[in-house]
């Protein structure tokens, strides 16, 4: 959206400062590998390059599972991920209410 392309500095920013409180949280609770990485582009082609170039074995990630039936459908970046990463990926369904 070229309209926001002059708040992108700002945008990944903020996504830094969340992300680097996360990955706190994570180190406080176990011994954890983690590195912060932010890309613009399709999610899916960009995880999917990180996968490779890191040589990832294991991703876990939130599934949203929008659909009618929410056990079966996958959001899109989980669904592609699960189809065409050559790592193993582990999904988690978001919380029902």
């Amino acid at each position: 959206m070229p309209y926001l392309k002059d708040k992108l500095h700002n945008f990944n920013q903020m996504d830094t400062e969340r992300l680097g409180s996360m990955k706190k949280s994570l180190m406080e609770v176990g011994d954890a590998e983690v590195e912060i990485i932010l890309r613009l582009g399709s999610p899916t082609t960009e995880l999917l390059r990180i996968i490779e170039e890191k040589s990832i074995s294991l991703v876990v990630m939130g599934s949203q599972g929008r659909g009618y039936i929410r056990e079966l459908n996958l959001g899109s970046v989980a669904q592609n991920l699960s189809r065409h990463s050559k790592s193993s990926i582990l999904l988690i369904p978001a919380v029902r209410e």
